[in-house]
């Protein structure tokens, strides 16, 4: 609707492929995608052992982080030993945990929530499961490790973007918001910028009509809170940082 009506869009927070692959010369975002993602956790997977089983929930989200993640550990000359599926509703993977356990993965990798996820990694324990467990930035929260427990220990889960006190401007960022408005949620800087990246286009444009704003997105060159910002041919962020958590 929003490429039918020529509205530009830079979003914060979109993770999917799809979202900037579909041909509309209307989306952008200033965060990695799935893709990238995907194969940073697919390429630290194989660091970590060559035998490498997979599990995604059927989301949109956890299948196609999955997906980017068995093309990265085969590009890397890992193996994918087993693929598994289950739900976002799901809480008992006994089941499937079994049946990888007979493959002997080195690690198991997860795309998926941190409802599932936690279950997930216990239940690895509990069968005597002493696999590396990754997953997304589904699982990459303060939820996980307490519903994990102490199965959460050593677990990593990957987030896109840099850590704000890494980013450049993060310092300085995390300073102004907090005096103005408080706690800062993860996707505040990627927010800021994405406005930003929109006001400067305008200012390039010397308009605010669509078509013109439009036209000025795609030659983006800044240097923002989270880092150097431009845009490829889809729209995506070019070397979208993607950060792995312990």
């Amino acid at each position: 609707i929003y490429a039918d009506n020529a509205v530009p869009q830079v979003s914060p927070a979109s993770t999917a492929v799809a979202y900037t692959h579909q041909g509309f010369a209307t989306t952008y975002r200033v965060m990695a995608n799935d893709s990238q993602q995907g194969k940073a956790l697919g390429q630290y997977a194989t660091r970590l052992g060559k035998r490498v089983a997979v599990v995604d929930d059927r989301t949109a989200y956890g299948q196609g982080l999955i997906d980017e993640v068995v093309k990265s550990v085969k590009a890397a000359g890992g193996e994918v030993v087993g693929r598994e599926y289950t739900t976002d509703k799901s809480t008992d993977f006994t089941a499937i945990l079994t049946s990888l356990k007979s493959k002997r993965p080195d690690v198991v990798v997860f795309g998926g929530m941190d409802p599932q996820a936690a279950p997930m990694v216990r239940q690895m324990r509990t069968l005597g499961m002493k696999a590396a467990f990754l997953g997304g930035d589904g699982m990459q929260s303060a939820e996980f490790i307490k519903l994990a427990g102490r199965a959460a220990e050593g677990a990593i889960g990957s987030s896109p973007g840099l850590p704000l006190e890494k980013m450049p401007g993060g310092a300085d960022f995390a300073k102004r918001f907090g005096e103005r408005f408080g706690k800062i949620q993860i996707y505040a800087p990627f927010s800021h910028d994405a406005a930003v990246v929109l006001i400067q286009a305008m200012l390039r444009a010397n308009s605010t009509e669509s078509g013109k704003v439009l036209a000025e997105l795609g030659k983006t060159r800044l240097d923002g809170v989270i880092g150097p910002i431009a845009f490829d041919d889809k729209g995506d962020l070019v070397d979208g940082p993607v950060t792995l958590y312990k």
